[in-house]
């Protein structure tokens, strides 16, 4: 299946945020027990 590609940039976000995050630089985040990490991607197939 060549005809797939990658067709949203991958993102992932933690806990409350919902999706699309994006840190700013130098932001010091950092994941701990009990948190929760969604990553969110989506592919295409070639017309």
């Amino acid at each position: 299946m060549s005809n797939l590609d990658i067709s949203l940039y991958p993102g992932c976000s933690i806990n409350h945020v919902a999706a699309h995050y994006t840190p700013n630089p130098g932001d010091n985040t950092t994941l701990a027990y009990g948190d929760v990490m969604k990553i969110d991607f989506g592919t295409q197939i070639g017309m």
